[in-house]
């Protein structure tokens, strides 16, 4: 999930409260567009303005299957539908 929220204090806000009715493990990483170098909610990745749109295809697993930047190409369309 990507955060465009403007205020900090506004994605502080809703990681605490995610923090206290989720747990870690099912959780998406939750990104800030705010600010490229804001780490993601799980302490790990980056995210740079440039990098949007992007795709995340997860399998029922929880396994990445595809990462795409921009529009989801053709292609792409017929492996969701595999997964399906």
């Amino acid at each position: 999930m990507v955060s465009v929220d403007k205020r900090m204090q506004d994605v502080d806000s809703y990681n605490a409260t995610l923090n206290a009715s989720v747990p870690t493990k099912q959780r998406f990483a939750q990104l800030w567009a705010g600010d490229p170098s804001f780490k993601d909610n799980l302490g790990t990745a980056q995210l740079l303005r440039s990098q949007l749109p992007v795709t995340y295809l997860i399998d029922k697993t929880g396994n990445l299957v595809e990462r795409s930047n921009g529009r989801i190409p053709p292609e792409l369309w017929d492996t969701i539908a595999e997964l399906l």
